[in-house]
């Protein structure tokens, strides 16, 4: 049955992929027909970029102009280049105020953009007959010279070689070249970053922690907030930013470690078409389109889709499929007005991995004479087949869907100042039901695992509104590059459960339950001493097998295929009682969280000699309320609770560059960051969710931070080192005190160093490496009763000692790339707590190897291989802190059909 199964699905895998094959070679072989038939009726075609112009049709790049244009600033020199040459030359904002030493003599135009660029670390290309585009060699990112396609946000106001902070930009090549298809994979080139697991709220979403704290509230889409829980994917992505350290100047509320901006594809004023074609082992099969059209002198469209058909390698059942598309308009209504839009939808089917118990769960006497095999652990995950699966095969799903709707319009003031406004509309629903394996009951010790339903319905929807002014001048002799913004947003949440399994109609309500509440059933069960018999829950693996649905599976052999049913009481050992089988009902009575903020900011670089000041400052108000499900029941209801919570946040940065060469950069800067109650509308782990009472009147977590650093140019400016230090300083953490209440007093602390260097080392070597070291301690952390204070100076949890990545690329021949990824981190915490035997959980650290190589067979086709994970090594990628941790994929092999028009 199985294979037929898998039959099908590789029919309908090979039928999609020919599908989009043949709508490909359509789509080429009816713009060539076309541009045939203009030529027929005696249009004069325009010649190819790619081809050898004539005298009577060269391209501007190849004519020659008398130059006399002192030097100034980039934004002046590229103001009268684009007057000289009649092309569009707009500088972005930030780098306008750079100095350029002008243009003297005869030359072409690419001759006079690169000398207008000496010493500023960018070079110019032609794309088009009337658009150049500068590369940043130092990030290995391209940066389109028209402000409008500007992918860094407005609220940078120095390059990246000036930014006083440490800030890694992922570029679409690494994204690529590392076979990235999800934010979490990508995020695997940055260290320090780890990513944590949960039972609830987005357990098997992205939950990326950024120098141990919890950034999945501040993830972020066209720098706009992006909460709701979803697994991202990256089809539509041209880079990702990555800003460690406190950020609530820049993203607003949280941000306490840092925050992930993900820049969308937008329309370009080209033509391409990019196709690939991805199979490979563990029946992976992936297919992406990406096609660029300049549709007028003044319109561009682009559309993106992907299809992700896939199992995990090294994991029974697990599986992952997806489908996105993403189209984007782009028009400029006038020489100075300009705008983009971009629609995302993504839809997602997965099984989800079920985890790995850990070794030491409270430990339970069973009565019923079955023999103890295990002994309490140190903590770390059990050593069990990689495969084992503790779910059903026949339930679990996580199904998602996400629709984002943006448009930006950008009007330039003058030749050095640009307002921009932003919308964003998103939606998204987080739907699954899945098996976690719950070692809370101690079962494993007898060999056992009891499959804990875990599940959840909720949707989120996002109204964001962002203006932006931003531009450079002089007041007096100082050189400034500012940016002043005020930002409008409306979240919205509602967060529902599912009834799985066996309903009780008698079920009283209260205040937080309702009648359709599972009823996890009871067995009763004989001493095997006293000959007593006694009434145990099914979550102590009372009765295994089908005679008690199945709940309990075989620690070491687990049967991840048996047929799944909820019981709902039994009189004895399973020869009796009412069987209710396969039933999974949503519960439409879902709690709903409301989060309004109203934000201005402002940020300011001065150049004084060879110093920089940069300031910035930030208030949000921020306004939430949270109300609990409406419950009735036979006429019966019971009134929901309001909480309400509102808070003025403040949030600042302050910094000193020293720039003792164009070259290097030395700086100092404080920052903070401000996470109040409820910050993450029910979306994620908070411990300071409304969803508890008294939460609401606790004041919000403040995190300042402390960071010296340096960064250099090397090799001409074709690669960035950095080197930075810091320390941040958490206040206002909540703790249980020694008598049992909470209280917003704790205190943490983390002490670390980053390094990292990115771009060309040469011509034809390319590296995107770092290492990061953190000692993150938790200060004081409170604890009850007798175990008060036991926790100060334990490690924070997701947060590894030492973590590096290793990514690097080199050109053997002009038509060969070959290279690949060294990626490891240590020793990982979900709990590091001495309290009792049974209360620290950790995943060991590891080192995993990637290799890559691309043949280039023309300018149109490339055949790329990746071997992800080379050794097969068995690690953990999630630890939660209690119950279960997450394996990372084994050995993947991959090939990619690239292809490009």
């Amino acid at each position: 049955m199985k294979k037929n199964e898998d039959s099908t699905r590789l029919r309908g895998k090979l039928m999609l992929t020919g599908t989009l094959a043949m709508f490909a070679m359509g789509t080429l072989q009816s713009e060539a027909a076309t541009t045939a038939d203009k030529d027929k009726e005696g249009n004069k075609a325009k010649p190819s970029t790619d081809t050898v112009p004539t005298e009577e049709q060269a391209r501007p790049s190849q004519q020659v102009h008398k130059f006399d244009i002192p030097a100034g600033t980039l934004g002046q020199v590229a103001a009268s280049l684009e007057t000289a040459l009649s092309i569009k030359v707009s500088v972005p904002e930030k780098y306008a105020s750079m100095p350029s030493p002008g243009v003297h003599g005869v030359l072409t135009a690419q001759e006079a953009l690169t000398a207008a660029l000496q010493g500023t670390n960018m070079s110019a290309d032609f794309i088009s007959s009337d658009r150049v585009q500068l590369a940043l060699h130092a990030t290995g990112q391209d940066v389109t010279v028209t402000a409008s396609a500007e992918m860094m946000s407005l609220k940078y106001t120095a390059p990246l070689r000036d930014l006083p902070q440490t800030l890694t930009v992922i570029p679409e090549t690494i994204i690529s070249n590392t076979a990235s298809t999800t934010l979490v994979e990508a995020l695997r080139t940055v260290p320090g970053i780890a990513f944590g697991a949960g039972e609830g709220g987005n357990p098997i979403g992205d939950r990326p922690y950024i120098r141990g704290v919890d950034a999945q509230s501040s993830t972020f889409v066209d720098g706009m907030r992006d909460i709701g829980a979803q697994s991202r994917e990256v089809f539509d992505v041209e880079s990702v930013e990555v800003s460690k350290g406190p950020s609530g100047t820049f993203a607003g509320r949280s941000a306490g470690g840092g925050s992930i901006n993900l820049n969308s594809k937008m329309a370009r004023r080209e033509n391409f078409l990019n196709g690939t074609f991805s199979p490979g082992t563990s029946n992976f099969f992936r297919g992406t389109i990406d096609g660029n059209a300049k549709l007028t002198s003044w319109a561009s469209g682009r559309l993106a889709g992907m299809w992700t058909d896939a199992d995990v390698a090294g994991r029974d059942f697990v599986h992952n499929g997806r489908y996105g598309l993403a189209p984007s308009l782009s028009f400029s209504a006038t020489k100075r007005l300009h705008f983009d839009t971009n629609y995302y939808w993504l839809k997602s089917h997965d099984r989800p991995d079920p985890g790995i118990p850990y070794n030491n769960p409270t430990f339970f006497a069973r009565i019923d004479g079955r023999a103890q095999v295990y002994q309490t652990g140190d903590g770390q995950p059990l050593l069990v087949n990689r495969k084992a699966f503790y779910g059903f095969n026949s339930r679990d799903f996580s199904d998602g869907n996400v629709n984002t709707a943006f448009g930006r319009a950008e009007y330039k003031l003058t030749e050095t100042s640009v307002i921009r406004n932003s919308y964003r509309y998103g939606k998204s629903n987080q739907n699954y039901v899945y098996s976690m394996a719950d070692d809370s009951q101690g079962n494993i010790y007898y060999g056992l695992v009891y499959r804990r339903a875990q599940q959840r319905l909720a949707w989120v929807d996002t109204n964001i509104n962002q203006t932006d002014i931003a531009g450079s001048g002089k007041i007096g002799t100082i050189q400034h590059t500012y940016a002043v913004g005020a930002e409008f947003s409306r979240e919205r949440s509602w967060n529902s459960t599912y009834s799985v399994g066996a309903l009780d109609p008698t079920q009283a309500i209260t205040a937080t339950t309702g009648p359709d509440i599972p009823v996890v059933p009871t067995f009763n069960v004989k001493n095997s001493v006293t000959g007593a018999t006694v009434a145990l829950s099914e979550t102590r693996c009372a009765v295994l097998g089908a005679a008690g649905g199945n709940y309990c599976t075989d620690l070491l052999n687990p049967t991840g295929d048996d047929a799944w049913a909820g019981v709902t009481s039994r009189k004895d050992g399973g020869t009796s009682g009412v069987v209710m089988t396969n039933s999974i009902l949503r519960n439409n009575i879902p709690s709903r969280q409301v989060i309004g903020t109203r934000s201005v900011y402002g940020f300011d670089s001065a150049r004084l000699g060879k110093f920089q000041l940069t300031g910035g400052i930030r208030y949000d108000h921020y306004n939430t309320t949270y109300r609990t499900p409406i419950l009735g029941m036979r006429g019966i209801t019971v009134a929901p609770t309001i909480t309400p919570a509102q808070f003025d946040l403040v949030n600042y940065q302050a910094a000193v560059a020293y720039k003792p060469t164009q070259k290097a950069t030395i700086y100092g800067t404080v920052s903070s960051s401000a996470t109040p109650p409820g910050n993450s509308l029910g979306q994620g782990q908070d411990p300071s969710g409304l969803n508890t009472a008294g939460n609401n009147t606790l004041p919000p977590e403040k995190t300042r931070m402390e960071e010296v650093g340096v960064k250099y140019e090397l090799f001409g400016g074709k690669a960035l080192a950095t080197g930075a230090w810091f320390q941040s300083d958490t206040q206002n953490v909540r703790i249980t005190l020694a008598d049992s209440t909470i209280a917003a007093v704790g205190t943490r602390r983390n002490r670390g160093a980053d390094f990292g260097i990115t771009g060309y080392l040469n011509r034809k070597w390319q590296v995107f490496a770092g290492y990061t070291f953190m000692n993150a301690i938790l200060t004081n952390a409170g604890g009850a009763g007798v175990a008060a204070g036991l926790q100060n100076g334990r490690r924070y949890p997701n947060t590894p000692e030492n973590s590096f990545s290793i990514s690097s690329y080199y050109s053997l021949t002009r038509k060969l790339n070959v290279g690949g990824g060294l990626y490891g981190a240590g020793k990982i915490f979900g709990a590091d707590n001495p309290t009792t035997i049974y209360s620290t959980k950790w995943v060991p650290g590891y080192t995993r190897v990637d290799l890559f190589a691309a043949y280039r067979f023309n300018s149109h086709l490339e055949l790329q291989g990746n071997l992800l994970n080379v050794g097969d090594k068995a690690y953990f990628l999630q630890a939660y802190t209690t119950h279960f941790a997450l394996l990372a994929p084994g050995r993947t092999g991959r090939v990619a059909f690239n292809v490009h028009w």
